[in-house]
């Protein structure tokens, strides 16, 4: 219990910082797809303390509020399809940002090919898009929207197969 505690912490202090989540007394940011049954929620340890996390969402996904119709049209084509939400990550000099980073998303992805998932989405900030695209190979799908989980904020859908 206390994990998920501090990952939703960690969550909430990174999405605070980007304008992404409103403050709230509990200083705690977490959504229902992240405590659902078909949801995973990875951590990423360093020196005794959770410095990453990353939720892989399976049914009912979040980015559906925004781009139901992408998706749809995503999983017509590919079959089953997963999202990865709520990413947040800790500054860490020593072990370095990145690998953190690419830590939680490959536990994330080796799950999702061990559940049969063909195709993993992700609905993030457009400021970030070259950097999953670059780094991942996730391509944007759909225009721009605006998604409720994160305040209204700007939003693209992209999306990578699951190998």
């Amino acid at each position: 219990r206390q994990d998920f505690l501090d990952a939703f912490s960690l969550v909430y202090q990174a999405y605070l910082r980007e304008g992404l989540c409103q403050p709230n007394s509990l200083e705690l940011r977490y959504t229902p797809h992240q405590i659902s049954p078909g949801s995973t929620t990875f951590l990423f340890y360093h020196e005794d303390r959770i410095v990453g996390t990353i939720t892989l969402v399976e049914g009912d996904l979040p980015i559906e509020d925004s781009f139901g119709e992408e998706v749809q049209q995503l999983r017509e084509k590919t079959g089953p399809v997963a999202e990865l939400s709520c990413l947040a990550i800790d500054s860490v000099k020593d072990l370095g940002n990145f690998t953190v980073l690419r830590g939680l998303y490959y536990a994330a992805m080796a799950t999702a090919k061990d559940h049969g998932v063909k195709l993993m989405t992700v609905c993030i900030h457009p400021k970030f898009a070259k950097f999953y695209e670059k780094k991942f190979g996730f391509a944007q799908v759909g225009p721009e929207k605006t998604s409720r989980w994160v305040c209204d904020q700007p939003a693209i859908a992209m999306f990578q197969a699951v190998e």
